[in-house]
């Protein structure tokens, strides 16, 4: 039934279909600089915000049109207080998180 086919919507139809695929994040934990790497499958509008861990959004550390293929971002944490915050990438209808420590 419908509920079947939303599962496998979900389960295996996003990651497949993804434009932002290969996010890393290093190093992780950091004090300074930290490396956000990722590929895009094609050119697209890339949003990059920092959260905390109450939802709370710090900063937008990009928002710019992306070209097809691999991507680097550097920036700087190093005036974040120590603790976990959240990356959220968006990419097209793409929506990734990934969790930063803070030393």
């Amino acid at each position: 039934g419908a509920d079947t086919l939303m599962q496998n919507i979900n389960i295996s139809g996003i990651k497949e279909n993804s434009l932002l695929t290969e996010l890393k994040m290093f190093p992780n934990p950091s004090s300074k600089i930290v490396r956000l790497n990722f590929v895009l499958k094609k050119g697209t509008k890339a949003t990059i915000d920092l959260y905390d861990l109450a939802g709370k959004k710090l900063q937008t550390i990009s928002d710019e049109f992306l070209p097809e293929g691999k991507q680097e971002m550097k920036f700087d944490v190093s005036s974040l207080q120590s603790g976990m915050y959240m990356l959220k990438i968006s990419a097209g209808d793409n929506m990734e998180f990934i969790k930063l420590v803070k030393e």
